[in-house]
């Protein structure tokens, strides 16, 4: 038995400390001068070159006005790529909160767009020292959605995002299962009337 079962209050101070003293930084890779970063109104989408971005974009089949006649009031015309892929981001993001019927009261989510299979891989293998094996994930600390952007789809993304509006809206962190039934359900409906 480790340290860690036989005395959950020390291992709870312990992560505390790390966490306040900034210690264990999920997005550290991130934090570069290397990253650009693309503001939208739910998200913080930093990327390493206009090519990764533009890749996303095409990626991600979605636009504002497609469900409801509020959206098409609210859609804003889209003068460049980053306008264009802030609306679609924006739209899926504000369609998983009504498909979870959650609107949780929250930060920008960070959407860490990284190069491919075997950057995401590097990525994960610092955060959690094991091998990669997923196509994306999302991290509470740090409200981060690591996603692959030569490996990305628009379901993917709305699952991930799940995740943040879920873990956002409840007062303590759901049960994995329980947050993983919420994020396919998402995907399941996205495109739902």
């Amino acid at each position: 038995m480790g340290w860690k079962r036989s005395c959950p209050k020390i291992a709870c101070f312990v992560w505390a400390v790390v966490q306040v003293l900034g210690l264990a930084s999920p997005a550290l890779a991130a934090q570069s001068d290397d990253w650009s970063i693309l503001e939208t109104q739910y998200t913080r989408i930093q990327y390493l070159s206009r090519e990764d971005l533009r890749r996303f974009n095409a990626s991600i089949d979605y636009g504002p006005g497609r469900w409801s006649a509020k959206r098409v009031l609210q859609a804003k015309p889209s003068t460049s790529m980053e306008d264009g892929l802030a609306n679609k981001v924006d739209a899926l993001f504000e369609r998983v909160q009504e498909i979870l019927d959650m609107h949780p009261q929250m930060g920008k989510v960070r959407i860490l767009l990284l190069h491919d299979k075997k950057h995401l891989a590097a990525e994960y293998h610092r955060l959690f020292k094991a091998p990669c094996h997923i196509r994306s994930w999302y991290l509470h600390i740090g409200s981060t959605i690591y996603i692959n952007c030569k490996d990305v789809r628009v379901g993917i993304l709305a699952h991930e995002m799940g995740h943040a509006v879920s873990e956002h809206f409840l007062v303590f962190s759901p049960p994995r299962v329980s947050a993983e039934v919420w994020s396919v359900y998402v995907e399941a409906h996205l495109f739902d009337d």
